[in-house]
């Protein structure tokens, strides 16, 4: 009967490591868009969708803007009394915003892409974590710019009087947060359609601007 017992009681605790074990791998790491990512990006309430496509291809380099945020994170220790520390990361932008169209629009196989996907985004920012040495060096660095690596990938080049001293990856850290942007549609001169503007998700476009390749097309017919 002991036996019965002592076999009973292994065989639990096995079930329940075993169980432990499978629940461990099923978990998965969220892994957010990097800068200059294109893809679906929506929110809703009971689910958020991120479908990464690729990313922009960046021919010439694309000036970003770095700020540092400072976010207040309450501490609770074991004798229930709190303090507030001070948690700090950078905030990546596209700055040259016209370059980015620019290039874009001179990629044909990247606009007929866009021309055809309307849902598709870009991120243009990105909130990240880095150690506090790289995160020294991005701030200390007189310029940022967005750059393509030989790996196809992009990267953070840091300069300084015009000359590159280090290239940072994205990997390094750890991206927390992300915004992206729609595009705007429309035309400069003539009927020819192009993306003109960039802004963030749910605001409207300037002047004779849309948010779809057709709406902009529609339009320019419209006004022949």
């Amino acid at each position: 009967m002991m036996k019965e017992y002592t076999f009973c009681f292994l065989l639990i605790g096995f079930l329940l490591i075993s169980c432990h074990k499978i629940q461990y791998k099923t978990q998965t790491q969220k892994s957010l868009p990097e800068l200059g990512s294109l893809g679906v990006f929506e929110k809703y309430i009971a689910q958020e969708i991120t479908i990464e496509k690729s990313v922009i291809g960046v021919n010439s380099p694309l000036k970003l803007k770095v700020e540092i945020v400072t976010e207040s994170k309450r501490e609770i220790f074991t004798n229930k009394d709190s303090i507030n520390s001070l948690k700090e990361y950078l905030t990546l932008e596209v700055l040259d915003k016209f370059s980015l169209l620019e290039q874009i629009n001179q990629n044909k196989e990247l606009f007929g892409y866009l021309k055809s996907n309307p849902r598709v985004r870009i991120v243009t920012k990105v909130f990240i974590n880095f150690s506090e040495t790289v995160k020294q060096e991005i701030l200390d660095s007189q310029e940022l710019y967005l750059i393509q690596n030989k790996q196809k990938t992009l990267s953070i080049e840091l300069r300084d009087d015009n000359k590159t001293t280090k290239i940072i990856e994205f990997s390094e850290g750890k991206i927390i947060d992300f915004e992206p942007s729609e595009f705007c549609w429309g035309t400069k001169k003539g009927f020819k359609v192009q993306i003109l503007d960039v802004v963030n998700v749910g605001s409207d476009c300037n002047g004779d601007l849309y948010k779809t390749y057709k709406k902009a097309k529609r339009k320019t017919e419209f006004n022949y």
